[in-house]
């Protein structure tokens, strides 16, 4: 249902904080703190407003990755 949604991304496919919560299951709250925090997925401000690239969340996501001990990543 969510991907459906990504196609109401802008020209230059940027998702809002809003929309970035959702694809990440957590609150805009939570991006909100690890923005100020200088934490979190990556993001762009333009003027005002916060966008993120589908695939820097795809990177934060990717480098959250928490490997149990004993097993080797590939």
């Amino acid at each position: 249902m969510f991907l459906q949604e990504l196609s109401h991304t802008n020209h230059i496919g940027l998702l809002t904080a809003k929309q970035a919560a959702r694809y990440l299951s957590i609150s805009t709250k939570w991006l909100a703190n690890q923005r100020w925090q200088g934490t979190g997925p990556k993001f762009i401000r333009v003027g005002g407003a916060v966008r993120y690239r589908v695939s820097d969340l795809e990177q934060f996501l990717e480098e959250a990755v928490v490997q149990p001990a004993g097993e080797s990543r590939e």
